[in-house]
């Protein structure tokens, strides 16, 4: 069983070592890809450090058409059985990857996928503040994707076999690439949900949840509409009440108004 993880790259010097480091340290059967967007801080200069110890590389200096665009030709250009991507400002904790394996072992479903938890970190005060677990995901609790709920990107794998079904990202998308993708995965595959602390997710005043507030809020909304048509089936056959869609609609637009308007309040 082999882990393929993409680290996606772009002008984050500070921290993308910190990240290298961390997967090429987990104990597991593993390649690791590296696509940098055209850094010019010396990043490239790190990852060049690191060559010989990442499987591929590919930089994209002019004709990166996003983040999206970059996590999917890693994708491209992997092998392994089981897939990840981490940003170059998080990194996997020590053995995190080995604590998932048995998942896959002990669940043969092709469609087989893993929410691990993560630490939160606050990247200015150099601390963990708190943890995210994922205690139950339905497609009702999907659609709430972003206002009391969310992901673990950092922390959640999957198998080739679902990527290839319900991948790849949407390259248009540059900041809920990920809530796309776990809302497809959700409507086929119940998600296996782990307690173990596998990765640490780094809040910081340049990270995409603290630049793009505005776009993220259109973005999540835009997928809520899509994906509250799109479920109704599905609804159905895993035994939810469609009449609920509305409700967990209207219960997320409002939690994340809220939010908003506490941001732009300051």
């Amino acid at each position: 069983m082999k882990f393929s993880i993409v680290i996606n790259s772009f002008n984050q010097s500070n921290t993308i070592e910190r990240t290298i480091i961390s997967v090429l340290n987990q104990e597991v059967e593993k390649e690791v890809i590296v696509i940098d967007a055209g850094s010019t801080d010396g990043s490239v200069e790190i990852i060049n450090k690191y060559a010989n110890y990442l499987d591929v590389i590919i930089f994209n200096p002019g004709t990166d058409l996003g983040q999206s665009h970059a996590i999917n030709q890693g994708f491209a250009n992997s092998t392994g059985s089981i897939l990840c991507w981490i940003n170059s400002d998080d990194w996997f904790e020590k053995d995190g990857l080995s604590q998932i394996v048995s998942y896959f072992q002990d669940n043969k479903n092709p469609l087989t996928w893993v929410i691990a938890s993560c630490n939160l970190w606050n990247e200015t005060k150099k601390e963990v503040f708190s943890v995210r677990s994922v205690n139950h995901v339905d497609l009702g609790i999907i659609l709430e994707y972003g206002s009391m709920f969310w992901i673990p990107q950092q922390s959640t794998f999957w198998r080739r076999e679902l990527f290839e079904l319900c991948g790849p990202l949407v390259v248009s998308d540059h900041v809920t690439m990920d809530v796309e993708l776990f809302m497809r995965f959700s409507a086929i595959s119940k998600p296996i949900l782990s307690k173990e602390i596998v990765s640490s997710y780094s809040f910081h005043d340049q990270s995409k949840g603290s630049v793009f507030r505005k776009e993220s809020f259109i973005s999540q909304n835009k997928l809520r509409l899509k994906y509250a048509r799109a479920f109704k089936p599905f609804f159905v056959a895993q035994k939810l009440n469609e009449k609920n869609i509305p409700v967990h609609f209207s219960r997320a637009v409002r939690s994340d108004l809220q939010r908003y308007v506490k941001h732009l309040r300051g």
